[in-house]
């Protein structure tokens, strides 16, 4: 049988690391000497280490293109990718209010659909409206279903 007070004691001891670890200030990032990755305008990522701080905040990091990792970095260039692609389908067409506007929509369990709107507010995928039903169905044929729905976090965002 274990010794209750050697237990004690090891438990007084975890509870004082974890208190440390909760308290302890996080590192704000970036830091100089971090690694960092950017995006680039012919599509390739760029990858450095900090060596002006100020410089990348008021730059990259200010409009969303500074990541932490690769993977980070490789995620956000596929979703840039395939809005400009889904924006550069037939049948696109600005929203206008009184008008028939159709949009790819994702759905909350995560299925797309194409909803007709006349509201003059955003209602779908990155803003992305098209003359017709058959312009939106083809245009998700041609980007691809599951590339759109792993994008859609740019749901709310206009043009």
């Amino acid at each position: 049988m274990k010794d209750i007070t050697a237990l004690e004691a090891k438990y007084k001891e975890l509870g004082a690391e974890i208190d440390a670890l909760k308290s302890a200030k996080v590192k704000e990032w970036p830091q100089i000497n971090d690694q960092y990755f950017t995006l680039l305008n012919d599509g390739k990522i760029f990858t450095a280490h900090i060596r002006n701080v100020d410089l990348i905040t008021n730059g990259c990091k200010a409009i969303g293109n500074l990541f932490r990792t690769m993977a980070e970095a490789t995620k956000e260039l596929e979703t840039r990718k395939t809005i400009a692609e889904l924006r550069a389908q037939p049948g696109r067409k600005k929203f206008v209010d009184g008008e028939i506007n159709y949009c790819v929509w994702v759905k909350l369990h995560g299925n797309l659909c194409i909803v007709d709107s006349y509201i003059g507010s955003d209602m779908g995928f990155a803003s992305t409206y098209f003359e017709s039903a058959e312009a939106a169905e083809s245009a998700i044929k041609a980007v691809g279903a599951e590339r759109i729905l792993a994008a859609s976090k740019w749901l709310s965002m206009g043009e």
